[in-house]
C-alpha cells in the first residue's frame, strides 16, 4: 500500500494560501470536512485499504483544515462550489450525514472567510460557450476574446493592466 503524499503537498501549499477556489460536484470540500464524512469518503474510494490506511488519511484531512486556526497570516478565503448532490448524498449513516450538513451550515453562516454556493440540479449543464479566452503567453500583453467568436477582435492589456484588472476581480469576489 502507497502512502498519501497528495494531502501533505496540499497541506503545504495551503499553509501559505490567501485565497482557495475548489468545485466539489459529488463530495464536501476536504476543508469542511468532519471527520466522520472523510472517513466515509475515504473508505468508500478506497475498498479494501486497511483501516489503519484509511485512518491515516483522514488525519491528514484533519491536519488541512488546521489552516482555520492561523492568525499570521490570517486563514485563507475560500469559495466553494458544491454539486446539489453533495447535499442529498448519504454519507455512511444518517448521523454522519446530518453532522456534516450542520458543519456545512455553520461554516457557510458564520465564517465570513469561506463561501459555500450550491449548483443546483436545475442549473444548465453548459455555459453555452459563453466565456473568454485569455492568451497570456504573448510577450508584454494579454489578450482577451469571445470563444463564440474566435475571429472576431480581441481585447489588449498590457500585462501589468492585466494583473490590475484581476486583482479587481478576485477583491470583489472576496
Amino acid at each position: 500500500m502507497r502512502s498519501w503524499p497528495l494531502s501533505t503537498s496540499y497541506l503545504e501549499i495551503e499553509q501559505r494560501a490567501t485565497v482557495l477556489r475548489t468545485w466539489q460536484p459529488l463530495t464536501v470540500p476536504g476543508l469542511l470536512q468532519t471527520e466522520s464524512y472523510a472517513r466515509q469518503v475515504f473508505r468508500g474510494a478506497n475498498p479494501g485499504h486497511s483501516s489503519a490506511d484509511i485512518e491515516q488519511r483522514v488525519a491528514a484531512r484533519m491536519a488541512r483544515q488546521q489552516i482555520w486556526e492561523r492568525s499570521d497570516p490570517a486563514p485563507p478565503m475560500l469559495a466553494a462550489v458544491i454539486g446539489e448532490t453533495v447535499l442529498r448524498r448519504l454519507a455512511g449513516s444518517a448521523e454522519v450525514t446530518r453532522e456534516q450538513l450542520e458543519r456545512l451550515l455553520a461554516v457557510a453562516e458564520g465564517e465570513p472567510c469561506v463561501r459555500v454556493q450550491v449548483l443546483p440540479f436545475t442549473s444548465r449543464s453548459s455555459n453555452n460557450g459563453d466565456c473568454v479566452e485569455v492568451a497570456r503567453n504573448l510577450p508584454g500583453i494579454v489578450a482577451v476574446r469571445d470563444s463564440k467568436d474566435p475571429d472576431g477582435p480581441a481585447l489588449v492589456f498590457t500585462a501589468d493592466d492585466w494583473q490590475v484588472f484581476t486583482d479587481r476581480v478576485k477583491a470583489d469576489l472576496t
